[in-house]
């Protein structure tokens, strides 16, 4: 076995390195076997194009692939008739527009495991990138290198972290940092292919960054939901016999002869058939019973199984009382408008004493007296007629209703002519009338009444009340704990066309009922309001916030007793259109982060393949650019420092660079002692490294 020998310097014929040079007289050029000869080289290594292309592939084909299959995951999975409509929900909640999203078949734990193979691949792919930049690299420092006198060749730290960065070490990136931007005196000029090589690894690596953080948005905006569309039914679906969402008279209701009196329509003698099974409608021997009245009950006691009253801003209508699922539609109904407003204070209160032979008892008794022009409608009385057990006298301005109500009626708008009940006018679908109270008095806060204690009362007369000072409320006390106010209210009876939408009524269209239609309402209304309506009036100084709630909530009852009261005689109708919905789940992913994703997965191909093109070119016109190419790894700076130069001359490849992989004789190397401390490198020989033959 042959040691090795010391080393030695030699004469170089590089111009650069030359004794006679002023340059660097003193550089040394070192090898194991200083008395190699150097021969010319073969130019042996080959394959790079084949490299480049494989490298490529490997950059561009899997980010490529998951861009592809992203998109095709995302196409449109089902066709969407004319006039069919879309939207999505999350759990059967409320629907959802589509928005901008994609939608797809492929369940969402795979579809977002698809989307993280990009981050994943972006990370290990790195090293590629930077693989394909040392062809260019490699090109221009054996270009500086030719030159007579080059100015861009590394220092040994630089080359130490050039090849650090073409490795794909993140890592480099630290010291490089702390080397641009320490000490100026501890360093030389930064050389232009060390910067290349750190800008595009920081690049990568912010490439590579923004990849995780599309695809963690995009995990988290990614969810699965119901995606629904919905169809028009054709005219001819049994749809429309199944399902009868609307309510109306019948014929003989709506093509009754006129009337304009509560006895005239009467005598007609075609009201049993709209309304009552036996007729008295003005108050005669025999009873009148509802037609249906069970459905009526039912309505009330919200069990009914047909019919059920809906609230809408602007009155009540009757629907079905169940709807088939995923079904809309747009039906005609009839409906009842009301809007009612507490006038109380506007009516020239006035305290009365009550007597009993002459004599004043400690009971009193509120008078009112309200005038068109100040409260919005003439009306006089007393607010204890309405709790009186007798029917009012001829003389009374009020209709007694029982249950502590009592109403006035006008035939105009400016309710100035006050009629009784059996004037009014039956054919006219808008009712303008006057509602008087009386509530207990717990029912209602403090801040809505005026006490009795504010009237004065001199001696036994009665004494009318300048309320002026009083202007909030609108509820008066009254003796034995008992509250009265006065409504003034407008009620208008439609036909109305409305739109079923998941559940909720919408788009409704109110049009003026026919003359005729009126009278049955009207009718059923009269002689059997009384209890629905008490417990409205309750309910509504009960819960009333504001002042303005009485009205309002009050209005509602009406309208709910109006139409409940005629249900049981209200001819059930198909819808007028309909659209059938059909549900399936799908993954719902946003638009913005899968574009991200897809995009930085498009943009990793294009730099990959711009450096494909840059490297074929420098090695189609650089010299010797593979060689060099090769030299820039660890690997090749290991040869150079332990093995023989001279297998440099023919090496296909950098593994034969070392004499083991030529089934050569080799040297071990071995971290020896130094003498002042610490350790160094040191090639050694022991008995086994014979050679191979």
């Amino acid at each position: 076995m042959e040691a090795s020998k010391q080393v030695g310097s030699y004469k170089p014929e590089h111009p650069l390195l030359a004794e006679s040079s002023t340059v660097s007289s003193n550089v040394l050029e070192i090898h194991p076997d200083s008395d190699y000869d150097e021969k010319p080289w073969l130019g042996l290594f080959g394959g790079y194009y084949l490299e480049i292309l494989l490298v490529w592939a490997l950059a561009t084909v899997p980010m490529l692939a998951l861009a592809g299959c992203l998109i095709v995951m995302v196409q449109p999975f089902t066709h969407h008739p004319s006039g069919s409509t879309s939207f999505y929900s999350v759990e059967n909640n409320t629907r959802l527009p589509l928005g901008t999203a994609f939608y797809s078949n492929t369940p969402a734990a795979k579809f977002v495991f698809i989307a993280s193979l990009s981050s994943t691949l972006a990370t290990v792919l790195i090293p590629a990138f930077l693989l394909l930049l040392s062809y260019p690299i490699a090109r221009g420092l054996a270009r500086e290198s030719d030159l007579e006198y080059p100015k861009n060749l590394p220092s040994p730290y630089q080359l130490k972290l050039l090849i650090g960065f073409l490795d794909g070490k993140i890592t480099t990136l630290w010291p490089f940092s702390r080397y641009i931007f320490g000490s100026k005196k501890k360093r030389v000029a930064i050389v232009p292919i060390l910067g290349t090589a750190a800008a595009l690894l920081t690049g990568i690596t912010l490439l590579t960054i923004c990849v995780a953080i599309a695809d963690a948005w995009l995990h988290n905006r990614t969810i699965t939901v119901d995606y629904t569309i919905m169809v028009p039914a054709p005219p001819n679906a049994d749809i429309f016999d199944t399902f009868s969402p609307g309510r109306g008279l019948s014929r003989p209701c709506l093509s009754m002869q006129a009337c304009n009196s509560n006895s005239s329509c009467a005598a007609i003698g075609v009201l049993p058939d709209c309304v009552h099974q036996q007729d008295s409608i003005l108050g005669g021997d025999v009873g009148s019973t509802l037609l249906n009245s069970t459905e009526y009950a039912k309505i009330e006691a919200n069990i009914s199984q047909i019919n059920k009253i809906d609230r809408t801003s602007r009155g009540s209508i009757i629907t079905s009382a169940s709807f088939p699922s995923e079904v809309d539609f747009e039906a005609e109904t009839s409906g009842s408008s009301t809007t009612c407003g507490v006038v109380t204070q506007f009516c020239n209160l006035s305290l009365m004493r009550l007597y009993v032979s002459g004599q004043p008892l400690d009971q009193k008794d509120v008078h009112f007296d309200c005038n068109a022009e100040i409260a919005g409608l003439d009306l006089q009385g007393n607010f204890s007629e309405v709790s009186s057990t007798d029917l009012p006298s001829p003389e009374t301005d009020l209709t007694y209703m029982g249950f502590d109500q009592g109403y006035k009626f006008f035939n105009s708008s400016q309710k100035m002519d006050a009629l009784n009940w059996q004037a009014i006018n039956w054919m006219n679908p808008n009712l303008w009338w006057g509602f008087v109270f009386q509530v207990d008095s717990e029912l209602a806060p403090s801040a809505f009444v005026f006490s009795s204690i504010d009237f004065n009362v001199i001696g036994n007369d009665d004494s009318i009340t300048d309320i002026t000072n009083y202007t909030n409320f609108r509820l008066v006390e009254q003796d034995m704990d008992m509250l009265g106010g006065i409504l003034s209210c407008n009620t208008v009876l439609s036909t109305v066309n409305y739109s079923m939408i998941d559940g909720i009524i919408e788009n409704t269209s109110w049009t003026t009922m026919n003359h005729t239609a009126p009278v049955p309402f009207l009718i059923s209304w009269a002689d059997h309001h009384g209890t629905q309506l008490r417990q409205g009036i309750q309910q509504a100084v009960a819960t009333a916030d504001t002042i303005d709630d009485i009205g309002s909530s009050f209005a509602a009852a009406f309208d709910d007793t109006m139409l409940s009261l005629v249900a049981g005689t209200l001819s059930e109708r198909p819808p007028l259109s309909i659209d059938v919905g059909s549900t399936t789940q799908v993954t719902r992913a946003e638009r913005a982060p899968f574009l991200f994703v897809v995009l930085l997965d498009f943009l990793y191909a294009a730099i990959s393949t711009v450096l494909m093109i840059v490297a074929i070119v420098s090695v189609r016109l650089g010299s010797g650019v593979k060689d060099a190419q090769a030299r820039l790894s660890v690997q090749a700076i290991v040869a150079e420092s332990f093995e023989s130069p001279s297998w440099g001359d023919d090496a296909k490849d950098v593994d034969e660079l070392y004499a083991e992989r030529r089934g050569r004789k080799t040297r071990r190397v071995a971290l020896v002692k130094r003498k002042g401390g610490g350790r160094k490198y040191k090639q050694v020989v022991t008995p086994q490294d014979v050679e191979k033959h």
